[in-house]
């Protein structure tokens, strides 16, 4: 079969059509404005005329985080093409480490707070309570704390890790083999009649978890459920709702108010609940999609409130990709919970305030009942 040869002049006319639309759609798209000419006049200047080195990335990066941050927005951020991929993936609940939750504790100790189901760190049989002395033969202090923590954070799948830990008054040496595992968000476990439920962050696995462990409560025929999301800063809108969906009758579960001053109802829930009594925990990091957790409750299902004041954040993010591959995250709409309220800038007040012991804050990250002053003040509740 013999092919035909374009003549060279319609060619050229499609490419140029092509580089015409291509350029009408970038400026229809991102206009010219007073800062956008000065950004190019600058760097025409710097380019033709400054005699130094510099990275042109980091120059770049560095305006645009400039930028946001003379925004009225203490949320706004600027995320680097380089890090984009992996904050996109943030929240998708898939992980590569050993799996354990740390917190520093006292001068220099490194407490272990929860460790994630059939992770490294689960499998070779780390558990809560254990304090980390030493990370690949070096000690653990309060001076080189994050570089340890980054050591860990920093390896690749197939690389090794020991780890040394104090459990009793016991030294225990661990060898881990770092590999991909799924973040556990929910952890639960049943005291008496009552179901206990922690979540530590609402990410998109965070619903199967919570699901499978509100099932295998109600199983054990619970009579009545505590919801813990003390130190939850927040997480994704929709993985909050429907988990809210799973226990709240019919209802608008949230509604967002945009710029333009319209209301849009971003979530309903069905007429499906759970009817059990509810109680929700919370304290001054609870934030955001947690704190919309606790006013839902409240409202749809008079839970009572446990612990201190939540942070107050309740407004939407949205991200934004820039040309270069960067993203940008800024403030777009404030929220409503069901019955109309937002709670941004003045928090949530429990209606039982209690407060942890000076020194042991860690119990806010783990899971204590016996000595959590919180939790026995909400057990006591059911008890009545």
């Amino acid at each position: 079969m013999l092919k035909k040869k374009i003549p060279l002049w319609i060619v050229c006319i499609v490419c140029a059509v092509s580089i015409a639309a291509g350029a009408f759609g970038y400026y229809y798209l991102y206009p010219q404005t007073r800062l956008t000419k000065n950004i190019a006049a600058l760097e025409k200047i710097v380019n033709d005329n400054f005699d130094g080195e510099f990275s042109a990335d980091e120059v770049n990066n560095a305006a645009i985080a400039a930028y946001i941050k003379k925004l009225d927005d203490e949320y706004a951020s600027f995320i680097s093409a380089e890090h984009a991929n992996e904050y996109s993936t943030a929240y998708k609940g898939e992980d590569t480490g050993i799996g354990l939750n740390i917190l520093q504790y006292g001068s220099g100790k490194m407490l272990i707070t929860a460790v994630h189901s059939n992770s490294p760190a689960d499998k070779a049989g780390l558990a809560i309570f254990d304090y980390i002395l030493s990370v690949d033969e070096t000690m653990v202090t309060a001076e080189n704390y994050t570089g340890i923590l980054n050591s860990i954070n920093s390896k690749k799948p197939g690389d090794k890790v020991k780890i040394t830990v104090n459990r009793g008054g016991k030294n225990i040496d661990f060898d881990i083999t770092v590999s991909d595992y799924v973040k556990q968000t929910v952890f639960y476990e049943k005291t008496g009649n009552i179901g206990y439920i922690k979540i530590t962050h609402f990410e998109e696995y965070t619903v199967k978890q919570f699901k499978d462990a509100l099932m295998d409560l109600q199983n054990s025929n619970v009579k009545g459920l505590i919801f813990d999301v003390r130190s939850n800063s927040g997480g994704l809108v929709n993985s909050v709702s429907q988990i809210l969906d799973v226990l709240v009758p019919q209802c608008d579960i949230i509604s967002a108010k945009e710029k333009n001053g319209e209301s849009v109802v971003m979530y309903k829930s069905d007429d499906k609940e759970v009817n059990l009594p509810m109680a929700v925990l919370v304290d001054g990091e609870s934030a955001s999609a947690s704190e919309l957790f606790t006013a839902t409750l409240k409202e749809m299902k008079n839970a009572k409130i446990y612990g201190q004041k939540t942070y107050g954040k309740g407004v939407m993010q949205s991200t934004f990709n820039l040309p270069d591959g960067s993203l940008i995250k800024i403030t777009t709409a404030k929220y409503y919970s069901a019955k109309g309220n937002n709670w941004d800038g003045v928090g949530i007040k429990p209606d039982v305030d209690v407060s942890l012991e000076n020194g042991k804050e860690y119990m806010a990250y783990i899971i204590c009942i016996d000595d959590d002053p919180v939790i026995k003040a909400a057990l006591q509740s059911f008890n009545k």
